[in-house]
């Protein structure tokens, strides 16, 4: 069944024509070398929903292929709407809305950098329906952005993502060994302007 309607942002807000998103996306498919696999995308409001927080998981049988963590926002400045996005083997994604893309079917431009590869990537989202929407990645080759199988996905009715056994973690990239020490819960207090003592934790 189709889950309840998505809370939505402040009316004035720009992300709020995009609150149906709000919630999970289930799919599934077959990829080469892969087999089939399952995939969800969680998209939830955030930071009193200025930003949506989001997560993508794929799986295969009950051991996750893949999976990221990003933010989306508004950039004022430029009219668009922003995302960035941080994969589990070290890559980082970001890209912006772009052309003839509105709230209902919008086109993301952008570039995934990592450890193994560079990749200049477009994808489309378009809500098809209350609770499904189809998604096309494109990957560029050459000058030409060239367009992967559609992928087909419906609003899942709890709102929860599956559980999943966690991927093996790797140590951290070099450059990260250094911020060892800082990882963990930092909690203190601080004072504001108006002399209010204030509680803080990292």
């Amino acid at each position: 069944g189709a889950a309840a309607p998505p809370a939505h942002a402040a009316d004035d807000s720009p992300l709020a024509p995009y609150a149906w998103l709000i919630g999970v996306w289930t799919g599934k498919g077959e990829a080469p070398g892969m087999g089939a696999y399952t995939d969800e995308y969680l998209y939830e409001w955030t930071m009193d929903r200025r930003f949506m927080k989001t997560t993508y998981v794929m799986r295969v049988g009950d051991k996750i292929a893949w999976t990221d963590v990003g933010m989306v926002g508004w950039d004022a400045a430029r009219g668009c709407m922003v995302g960035f996005n941080f994969g589990m083997e070290g890559s980082i994604g970001w890209g912006r809305t772009i052309e003839d893309s509105t709230a209902e079917s919008f086109l993301m431009e952008g570039r995934v950098v990592g450890p193994d590869h560079n990749q200049d990537f477009r994808v489309r989202m378009t809500r098809t329906g209350p609770d499904s929407l189809d998604v096309v990645m494109l990957s560029k080759q050459g000058d030409t952005y060239v367009p992967q199988p559609k992928q087909s996905y419906v609003r899942k009715g709890s709102g929860q993502m599956d559980p999943s056994v966690e991927p093996d973690a790797p140590a951290p990239p070099e450059g990260l060994k250094t911020l060892a020490p800082l990882a963990g819960t930092w909690a203190g207090t601080a004072t504001d302007a108006a002399g209010k003592k204030l509680a803080v934790e990292t």
